[in-house]
C-alpha cells in the first residue's frame, strides 16, 4: 500500500507530504487521530524561530483521511475518518530542522457533543428517540437502532455532557455507542464481517480466555405493586463459538455461589420486566467478555463493533488502532470480545446517573392513585418546563388507613434525595423555607413556640416557656380552645355556635360553681325525666314571670314549711278546690 494513496484533507483541501498517522478507535471514547508533518509543510519559509506560528492556524479545523483497501485481501474497503483538530504540537529538534515537526491531534466528530455537564429528563420516551434529540442537537450524522425497544418513565441526564449521557445510557440498557468514518452508531453494532486470514492480511492472533462470576440475582423494591422484583439470572448459553462455552462452564464451576444484588429502579408496573430484560443484557455482556482476542493485520476495513471472522469463528471488535507511516506501510492492531451476541460489552445494570440531594418545588400533589405521591420541579427543569412523575413523600408515619397525611403545597420548596443514589429514582425529604416562603411570626428567641399551620389559616401553637406554658387551638376567624397549662384553665371560643353531642350520657363536674350564662334565651329540654337537686338552696328567679306547668300534675313540697307569698295571690280549681291541714287558717 503506497504512501502516496493515502489522502490527508484539511478543510477540504489536500496535505501532503506526512511522515506518520495513527488513528484510534475505540468504543470507550472519542476516537483521535494524531499525523506528524515536517514543520515546514505549514510553515513553508517562514525563519526557523518563526516556526511554529502558522501551524497553530490549524486548531479547531476539519480533516479528514482516506487509507484505501488492501488489495492484498481482495477487499477494497477503505479507511474513512473525519474530525475536528483539537490539539496542535510544535516539536523542534536542536541546531536543524529536520527533526521539527507538527503533530495535529484530531478527535472524530462527536466531541463537540462532549461540551460539558449538562442537565435534562426525558419522560415516556423510548431509546431510540432520546439518543435522536442528542444527536440532532449537534447535527451529528446518526444511526440510531437500539435493541431495547420499550417506552422508559423517566430517564436524566445528570451533570453529564450529551456525549457522557449516551455513553452511560448505552451501558446501562446494554446498546453499542461508538463512532465509526462519520457516523455516530447506538444501539445494535455493525452486521459487516471482515475475513482475516494468515498469509494474506492477518500477522498476529491471540486469544485469552478468562472464566468470570455471572451468577447473580437480580433484586428490585417495586412499591407500586407492593413486591420484591427478582430476576436469577443463572442459566445457560449455547454460543457457536466453541471457546466462549468453554470458558462459560469454567465460569460456572469456579464461582459457584449465587450473589443477590439490589438495583434501585425507578418504578412502574412494568419494572419486573425492565429488571428481567437488563439482568440479561448483563449477563450476556458478562458472557462476551470472558473471551479477549488482539491481533495485528494489514486489513483496513477492521473497525470498532465490526465482526472479524478467523478461521470461521466471530470476533467483536472493541478497539482499533490504525497506522500508516512514513515509508508507505500500513497495519493495525485490534482488539475484540466473543462475537456471538449483539449486547455491548460495556454493559453495567448499575451504570445509573448519580446524585447528590437537591432543591426542587412541588408542581403537583394531587395523586389520582391516593399513594400520597407528589410531583417537583429541579432548578434545571424550569427552562424546558418540566417535572418529574410521581414520586414518593418521607412522611413520620405512613401505614394502612392511617400515618401523618400532611402533604406540601404546590409552590413549597422541598429537599429531594435518591435511592442509592440514583437520580432517576427520587423522593421528597421534607420541606424548606427561604426568604418568599417564611415561617408565621409565631417564633421566639428562645425557640419556646411550636406551632403547626394550614394555608387555610388552622393553627395549631405550643408554648413551652416556663410558667406560660399552653396549647392552642385556632383557625383564621378566631374560633380557638385553648389549654392553659400555667393555671390548668380550658377555654372554648367560638364567634358563632358551639354544639356539643353525646351518643349517650354527658356529664358536666365542677369543684367549684358551675355558671351558665345566655345573652338571651336557656332552653333545657329532657325525653323523659328532668331531675334538678342541690345539696343546700334552690332559687328559681325571674325578672317578671316564673311559669311551672305540667300536663297532669305539679306537686310542691317542704320537709317543714311551704310558703307561697304575693300582694295578690289566686287559687282557682276549674273542677273542685281542696284545702286540708291539722289548722286551717283562713284570714
Amino acid at each position: 500500500m503506497g504512501l502516496e494513496l493515502t489522502t490527508i484533507l484539511i478543510e477540504g483541501k489536500e496535505v501532503e507530504g506526512f511522515q506518520h498517522l495513527k488513528l484510534t478507535q475505540n468504543i470507550d471514547t472519542h476516537n483521535e487521530l494524531q499525523v506528524h508533518f515536517p514543520m515546514d509543510i505549514f510553515e513553508g519559509d517562514e525563519p526557523i524561530e518563526n516556526h511554529g506560528l502558522k501551524s497553530k492556524d490549524n486548531l479547531g479545523k476539519k480533516i479528514s483521511i482516506q487509507v484505501p483497501g488492501n488489495s492484498i485481501s481482495n477487499f477494497d474497503k477503505e479507511l474513512k475518518f473525519t474530525g475536528i483538530i483539537t490539539e496542535v504540537s510544535i516539536v523542534r529538534g536542536e541546531n536543524t530542522d529536520a527533526g521539527n515537526i507538527t503533530i495535529l491531534t484530531a478527535k472524530s466528530n462527536d466531541i463537540i457533543s462532549n461540551d460539558g455537564p449538562n442537565y435534562n429528563s426525558f419522560e415516556n420516551m423510548k431509546l431510540s428517540n432520546i439518543a435522536k434529540e442528542c444527536c440532532s442537537a449537534y447535527g451529528l450524522t446518526a444511526k440510531i437502532n437500539p435493541a431495547y425497544n420499550s417506552t422508559i418513565e423517566y430517564v436524566v441526564q445528570h451533570n453529564e455532557s450529551a456525549y457522557q449521557f449516551l455513553h452511560r445510557l448505552g451501558r446501562q440498557y446494554g446498546e453499542w455507542f461508538y463512532y465509526n468514518e462519520d457516523t455516530v452508531y447506538f444501539g445494535k453494532p455493525s452486521t459487516e464481517t471482515v475475513k482475516l486470514s494468515f498469509n494474506m492480511d492477518l500477522i498476529d492472533f491471540q486469544t485469552k480466555l478468562i472464566p468470570k462470576s455471572h451468577d447473580y440475582k437480580f433484586v428490585s423494591n417495586n412499591y407500586l405493586l407492593d413486591k420484591v422484583e427478582e430476576d436469577n439470572t443463572k442459566g445457560s448459553f449455547n454460543f457457536k463459538n466453541d471457546k466462549t462455552n468453554k470458558a462459560n462452564n469454567a465460569g460456572k464451576e469456579i464461582f459457584k455461589n449465587q450473589k443477590d444484588v439490589w438495583i434501585n429502579f425507578n418504578n412502574n408496573e412494568k419494572a419486573g420486566d425492565v429488571l428481567k430484560s437488563l439482568s440479561k443484557k448483563h449477563r450476556e455482556a458478562i458472557a462476551m467478555n470472558q473471551i479477549k482476542v488482539n491481533g495485528v493485520s494489514l486489513n483496513p476495513a477492521v473497525a470498532p463493533g465490526k465482526i472479524i471472522d478467523i478461521d470461521g469463528e466471530n470476533y467483536r471488535m472493541t478497539k482499533v488502532t490504525h497506522s500508516v507511516s512514513y515509508a508507505g506501510g500500513y497495519t493495525n492492531q485490534f482488539e475484540g470480545i466473543s462475537g456471538d451476541l449483539e449486547t455491548s460489552p460495556l454493559t453495567d445494570i448499575n451504570s445509573f446517573p448519580k446524585s447528590e440531594s437537591q432543591i426542587a418545588i412541588i408542581t403537583d400533589n394531587h395523586d389520582e392513585n391516593s399513594l400520597g405521591r407528589v410531583k417537583v420541579q429541579f432548578a434545571w427543569q424550569k427552562k424546558q418546563g418540566i417535572s418529574t412523575p410521581w414520586i414518593r413523600l418521607v412522611v413520620p408515619h405512613a401505614g394502612e388507613g392511617q400515618g401523618m397525611e400532611f402533604f406540601p403545597e404546590i409552590g413549597d420548596q422541598v429537599i429531594v434525595d435518591f435511592e442509592g443514589g440514583n437520580a432517576e429514582c427520587p423522593y421528597v425529604v421534607g420541606s424548606v423555607y427561604h426568604k418568599s416562603q417564611k415561617p408565621a411570626s409565631n417564633t421566639s428567641s428562645g425557640n419556646d413556640v411550636k406551632a403547626i399551620k394550614t394555608k387555610g389559616g388552622s393553627t395549631i401553637i405550643f408554648k413551652d416557656k416556663g410558667g406560660e406554658e399552653s396549647i392552642t387551638i385556632e383557625d383564621k376567624n378566631g374560633n380557638s380552645i385553648v389549654i392553659d397549662t400555667s393555671k390548668d384553665d380550658i377555654a372554648i371560643t367560638a364567634g358563632n355556635n358551639i354544639t356539643l353531642t353525646a351518643g349517650a350520657d354527658f356529664t358536666i363536674t365542677a369543684g367549684g360553681n358551675v355558671n351558665i350564662d345566655a345573652g338571651s334565651d336557656i332552653k333545657t329540654n329532657a325525653g323523659s325525666k328532668h331531675q334538678n337537686t342541690s345539696g343546700l338552696d334552690f332559687e328559681i328567679t325571674a325578672g317578671i314571670n316564673a311559669k311551672i306547668e305540667a300536663q297532669v300534675g305539679i306537686e310542691a313540697k317542704g320537709g317543714a314549711t311551704a310558703k307561697l307569698e304575693a300582694p295578690m295571690v289566686d287559687i282557682n280549681g276549674s273542677g273542685m278546690t281542696n284545702v286540708k291541714g291539722g289548722v286551717v287558717n283562713l284570714n
